[in-house]
């Protein structure tokens, strides 16, 4: 397959997505490593708001914020905010902890208005694997813009083997992600072996990037 073979999708394309149902990217839970990353590793997360970007249903976001990390959750999808929202009232977290921990934002990643006090850090899991190759630079540019000096962007590398045809998803590596975050990013953690379970099983490399 050659490098920018595949869909580029837009925006239009991932609300129907989600108002079809045909989300199989969705498991229903937030993702194991990161909750390995936070627990088992008692990595550190920086003081502050995080963004979770391509949120969809925001079973991360609602982790995050159970955990107590105030988190933003943004999805071009407003079929997925809905979900998100009425998961996260089911979750288990007090309204008034939700007001205070959890924002949900019906936009786009290169477009939605920036809070006056940037994110302090970011999670990115099947998010950049559905970003078209050639936007990439823009993709970590964004990224850039979004998170403050000395802030963090963790990303969870995947998939980074053969995921069947007519991508997204799109097949990573880490010299793709060095490509795109170096000249903004400075690589300070990585796990080339994080925690997996049923249905994603395949290589992933969990890392975090930190905002020079």
């Amino acid at each position: 397959m050659s490098t920018n073979e595949g869909r580029n999708l837009a925006p239009s394309d991932w609300q129907r997505f989600w108002d079809t149902g045909d989300t199989l990217w969705d498991v229903g839970k937030p993702n194991i490593a990161l909750m390995q990353l936070l627990e088992e590793r008692a990595y550190k997360l920086p003081e502050g708001t995080g963004l979770v970007a391509g949120c969809g249903a925001g079973y991360d976001v609602i982790y995050l914020a159970q955990r107590g990390h105030a988190t933003a959750g943004l999805d071009v999808s407003e079929t997925a905010i809905q979900k998100a929202k009425q998961l996260a009232s089911n979750s288990g977290l007090s309204p008034s902890a939700i007001a205070e921990n959890i924002s949900w934002i019906v936009g786009d990643f290169y477009s939605f208005k920036l809070p006056e006090a940037l994110f302090q850090f970011a999670y990115d899991f099947t998010f950049f694997c559905t970003v078209f190759p050639t936007d990439r630079p823009r993709w970590a540019k964004r990224y850039s813009e979004i998170i403050s000096s000395g802030g963090q962007l963790i990303t969870l590398m995947y998939p980074m083997e053969e995921h069947g045809k007519n991508p997204p998803p799109f097949i990573l590596s880490e010299e793709i992600y060095h490509q795109a975050l170096d000249p903004y990013f400075e690589l300070t953690y990585i796990d080339r072996d994080p925690a997996k379970e049923p249905p994603r099983t395949s290589k992933m490399v969990m890392a975090v990037w930190t905002r020079k």
